[in-house]
């Protein structure tokens, strides 16, 4: 579901894009890792994409290591994870740094990727008396061994000076595994927008069609202004109440060419069985049984619940194997600071539609 970072397309987060800018200039903040912790498809990435260009602009030396196994959406960023990646991140993070502060030594490979990124770190602290950022996104599109290689490799020695700061996009609050990182991390959680940044971001990618690089390139179907104007009077599809980016960019995609065509101008259930098996996908589908999982807790338990709901209910505990799949991928989380569990919002309620539609569709014709 990820796409290329498109900025006409980013709306609200307001108090994010605040809170985070706002600890980038602390002198001394308790924590010097900040983690943006989200479920799959809620905007971490355009939020991460939007900070990085704040930053930019007001002048700030800002990193950017983009983990996605999509070439066209990592862009002129490194893969660090094939070889000789890490070594060109690290000498062009060092050419970006030189056009800063002349006291940053070069770098010619010949020292190991950690002794690198540690001089790095210390030569902008010591020598150049800045407080650099690295903005690391897509980080659940890589594998444990490697989240692990890239904290101890990069990121940690990244950290490792007083003066640096690292901001990480992730889904799964339990994710960072180097006690270096995880010692000194906080958290912006971000959750669906509000109705207001929701009805915002719809008519925005409404009204920018034709700027979304879409999977389809079609763009010849650009939608009328009723439909950008009265979506969700002619959309609504409850319980889903149209505010989360990732589920509302898929079913526009479906709603946009269908209504400008004038046939089968509707969702589907299987239009939102689909939304729910892209907006779940890590590196893989969910597999059945884990789905199955899914759609359980998603409609047959309260909207938070506990332990003993699991067990009374579904008749597994929170050590489900496939319970414990969507807890990695952020689908499922604890509410921090309480006994209490629930499905991501915006994913519980497409989920709840879809059940509810037994393959009838939402909206027909006449």
């Amino acid at each position: 579901m990820a796409e290329p970072y498109v900025p006409d397309l980013f709306v609200g987060r307001t108090t994010p894009l605040a809170n985070i800018n706002g600890w980038t200039y602390e002198e001394n903040p308790v924590q010097r890792v900040l983690s943006v912790v989200g479920p799959p498809g809620v905007g971490k990435s355009y939020l991460l994409h939007r900070t990085y260009d704040s930053l930019k602009a007001a002048g700030r030396l800002v990193f950017w290591i983009d983990l996605s196994r999509d070439p066209a959406i990592r862009g002129e960023c490194p893969d660090v994870i094939i070889k000789d990646g890490p070594h060109q991140w690290l000498k062009m993070a060092i050419e970006q740094s030189r056009k800063v502060c002349k006291h940053v030594r070069g770098y010619d490979g010949t020292t190991s990727l950690e002794v690198g990124m540690y001089s790095l770190a210390t030569d902008l602290c010591e020598r150049c008396d800045l407080m650099p950022i690295l903005v690391v996104d897509g980080f659940e599109e890589i594998d444990q061994a490697w989240r692990d290689w890239l904290e101890e490799s990069m990121l940690a020695q990244f950290i490792s000076r007083d003066c640096t700061r690292i901001i990480i996009g992730r889904r799964d609050e339990f994710a960072l595994n180097s006690p270096s990182l995880r010692w000194t991390e906080g958290k912006e959680i971000l959750s669906v927008m509000d109705e207001a940044e929701s009805g915002l971001q719809v008519k925005t990618r409404l009204k920018n069609w034709d700027k979304r690089k879409r999977r389809t390139h079609d763009t010849k179907y650009l939608p009328p202004t009723e439909l950008i104007e009265n979506l969700h009077t002619l959309y609504a599809i409850p319980p889903y109440a149209w505010n989360h980016p990732g589920i509302n960019t898929f079913l526009l995609e479906r709603i946009v060419p269908r209504h400008q065509a004038g046939s089968e101008a509707y969702l589907t259930a299987d239009d939102l069985r689909r939304c729910v098996l892209e907006i779940t996908t890590a590196t893989a589908q969910l597999s059945q049984p884990q789905l199955e999982c899914l759609l359980a807790v998603a409609t047959r338990l309260p909207l938070t619940w506990a332990n003993e709901d699991l067990t009374d209910n579904l008749k597994i505990v929170i050590e489900d194997e496939d319970l414990a799949e969507l807890f990695r991928r952020g689908i499922v989380f604890n509410i921090e600071g309480t006994p209490l569990y629930q499905v991501a919002d915006g994913i519980r309620e497409l989920i709840q539609t879809w059940q509810g539609l037994l393959n009838l569709p939402l909206r027909q014709e006449g």
